[in-house]
């Protein structure tokens, strides 16, 4: 297991990076200073971005993304919120510091906001600033989860295999995980890992059971398309 939490992490990584990317270069960075410095939570969490990236007008540089992120974070701003609590988690432009990085996955989290429910879960299940608590990871896993956030799917699955912070239950371990597979989300080792796990509980139920819960999942995702 450990080898997948080290995998979900680098995957959870790059896709926050990939969400950045894919977020700012729409807008030029000379646009967004502009509307950040009118107020813009969006234009300043965007800016941030950019800084933290680095897009060919303007250089990496943390320290700015952070002063960014504060401001955009301290108007509500879930995305900042979560991004500010990832840039005290990796101790970029600010002091590494897991507890506050669990103070802004909160606030975003309360906001509803997927990934920061998810790295709120993961620092219950790591213990990373907050006591080790596999109830309430396994809480913010199914927040996560039951709005189509893959990793969550497959960590909520795991926990259900496991029966840490929930009753082991192999036809929701199934179920959560092969949610998690079959979103197309999940790329490289990440899926590979995902895939070995589901397969692992699948070969826990019988066949009528395996038939049923699959048929469960199907339904589940017919009612919740991917946004």
């Amino acid at each position: 297991m450990l080898i997948f939490r080290n995998s979900v992490k680098m995957f959870a990584v790059a896709l926050l990076l990939f969400t950045m990317s894919c977020t700012v270069f729409s807008q030029s960075v000379d646009s967004l200073k502009r509307q950040a410095l009118d107020g813009d939570a969006v234009a300043q969490n965007n800016l941030a971005i950019a800084y933290s990236m680095g897009d060919g007008s303007v250089a990496p540089d943390y320290a700015q993304a952070v002063v960014w992120f504060r401001k955009a974070a301290d108007q509500g701003n879930a995305g900042a919120q979560m991004n500010l609590g990832f840039a005290y988690h990796m101790g970029r432009g600010v002091t590494q510091d897991d507890a506050q990085a669990v103070v802004w996955y909160r606030k975003a989290a309360d906001h509803g906001q997927a990934e920061a429910q998810r790295r709120l879960g993961l620092a219950y299940h790591m213990g990373e600033g907050v006591p080790q608590d596999g109830a309430n990871a396994a809480f913010w896993f199914r927040k996560a989860a039951e709005q189509g956030e893959a990793v969550s799917q497959i960590l909520l699955g795991s926990c259900y295999e496991r029966g840490e912070g929930v009753p082991k239950n192999n036809a929701q371990a199934y179920f959560w995980m092969d949610l998690g597979v079959a979103s197309g989300r999940l790329e490289g080792d990440s899926k590979e890992d995902a895939t070995k796990l589901r397969d692992h509980a699948a070969a826990q139920l019988t066949k009528e059971a395996l038939y049923a819960t699959q048929d469960l999942a199907r339904v589940w995702s017919e009612s919740h398309p991917a946004q």
